[in-house]
């Protein structure tokens, strides 16, 4: 009876195929960065080169000379978020950039697993 005024099922398919292939790119993009970043390759941007020693040690020295390291004086009640020890008279800790501080042994087992970033609040270093 005649031509029909409803669409068809093929007439949505080149945008059912273009939308799935976007929402693919899209997640396997997400996935290798996620990979990369797990592995310790992906983590920094151009502008924020980081270097891996070859000596096993995880970040740079660059890195670990941007860390301030002082006597803590034990005036206040803190504790170090990354063992959940509290600070100690006299301890060594590690004050980052963003000025959250940490013993210095555990800042420094965070370096070593190739961690560009504060334990705490994920701020680049």
């Amino acid at each position: 009876m005649g031509l029909s005024n409803y669409p068809t099922p093929s007439d949505g398919m080149l945008l059912l195929v273009i939308m799935n292939t976007i929402v693919s790119v899209t997640l396997i993009n997400k996935i290798l960065k996620s990979m990369l970043r797990v592995i310790g390759v992906g983590g920094a941007t151009a502008d924020e080169e980081v270097e891996y020693s070859g000596d096993g040690l995880g970040c740079s020295r660059a890195i670990r000379r941007g860390v301030s390291v002082r006597r803590y004086g034990g005036a206040l009640n803190m504790e170090c978020c990354v063992c959940l020890s509290g600070f100690r008279s006299g301890e060594e800790v590690s004050e980052l950039s963003c000025k959250h501080f940490f013993h210095k042994c555990c800042l420094d087992k965070w370096f070593d697993n190739h961690h560009i970033t504060c334990p705490l609040c994920r701020c680049s270093i």
